[in-house]
């Protein structure tokens, strides 16, 4: 029991930085603040003055983890969230989670899951 709480606990934790960068730090911290809205690779590098290239080849160094991988666990762990602590119906969860289309958000949290 108390392996399965710190497996999931971990799944939920930001990724471990391997070597500090500023920009990574920068994205994830927006990540974090701002993942309900339309975010995309580009808007994120433009906000650090990179390419899109350039940041998701840091960002994976720093991170092993992609931009969009990130994106998208920070939304399921939202709306996993919502799911346990409001009566909120699927719908509503997966827009306040920042999925603006239904059955992505439901393809992704069913593989997560």
């Amino acid at each position: 029991m108390i392996q399965a709480l710190v497996n999931l606990v971990s799944r939920h934790a930001p990724p471990p930085l391997r070597t500090p960068d500023s920009a990574v730090l920068a994205t994830l911290a927006r990540i974090g603040e701002r993942y309900q809205e339309p975010l995309t690779t580009t808007a994120l590098a433009a906000a650090e003055s990179l390419s899109p290239a350039r940041l998701a080849q840091r960002f994976l160094r720093a991170t092993g983890l992609t931009v969009k991988e990130v994106l998208i666990d920070r939304r399921l762990h939202e709306a996993r969230r919502l799911l346990s602590g409001t009566d909120l119906d699927i719908t509503r969860v997966g827009g306040e989670a920042g999925f603006s289309d239904l059955s992505y958000f439901s393809r992704v949290f069913r593989k997560s899951v």
